[in-house]
């Protein structure tokens, strides 16, 4: 049995959709809070994951270890941006490569190979 490919559809899947207003913008937990405030399904908005040049903002489901992305940190521009990372598939090897949507950093890359 073969593996899956790897590519950008899976990744795209984790991120929640954000509204426009913030999409690809700096933003900061307040205004994020706004958008996404706790309630009797989710905590509010706190860190849910540490990668290596960015860090992965978003809501804990209560009572499950579910979570919805919303934001990032890019360590390389020190920016809190709503939505997701620009996520691009590579065609010539079946992964994907995330970017910074603010300063275009390579976030991380991930190759099926």
């Amino acid at each position: 049995m073969s593996n899956p490919p790897n590519n950008g559809n899976i990744e795209r899947l984790l991120w929640q959709r954000v509204p426009n207003d913030i999409e690809g913008k700096k933003v900061d937990i307040q205004e994020l809070s706004i958008f996404f405030p706790e309630n009797d399904t989710f905590y509010g908005v706190q860190l849910i994951k540490s990668e290596r040049k960015y860090n992965i903002y978003g809501r804990k489901q209560r009572n499950s270890e579910y979570a919805e992305f919303i934001a990032y940190w890019c360590m390389a521009c020190k920016n809190l941006v709503g939505g997701a990372p620009k996520i691009i598939d590579a065609s010539d090897h079946g992964g994907y490569s995330t970017y910074c949507r603010v300063c275009n950093t390579i976030l991380q890359e991930y190759s099926s190979l």
